[in-house]
């Protein structure tokens, strides 16, 4: 079944290597505006706020973890989410 623009697709793995999390099938922001999109308060978007990309990679920083994007132009924006591995029973974080 062919993707659909305008969706968003979640995928999920435990594979070590795996980290693509979510692909956004949209209008990719201009190239220019991948450097800025964690900016609070930058978009690209008409109704946008600016604060939902850089409030999520400010949450993922503070748990150890990472939120990187990749965009192909024309194609799919993918948002990449890496976890800080869960620490073994009877550590404390």
């Amino acid at each position: 079944m062919p993707e659909e623009m305008n969706s968003i697709t979640p995928i999920a793995s435990l594979a070590a290597t795996a980290d693509e999390m979510l692909r956004e099938l949209d209008q990719a922001p201009p190239a220019e505006a991948l450097d800025k999109i964690f900016i609070p308060f930058f978009t690209t978007k008409k109704e946008g706020s600016g604060i939902g990309l850089s409030l999520s990679r400010q949450i993922m920083r503070l748990r150890g973890g990472t939120l990187n994007v990749f965009s192909e132009p024309d194609r799919c924006t993918r948002f990449a989410l890496r976890f800080r591995p869960p620490s073994p029973v009877g550590t404390k974080v």
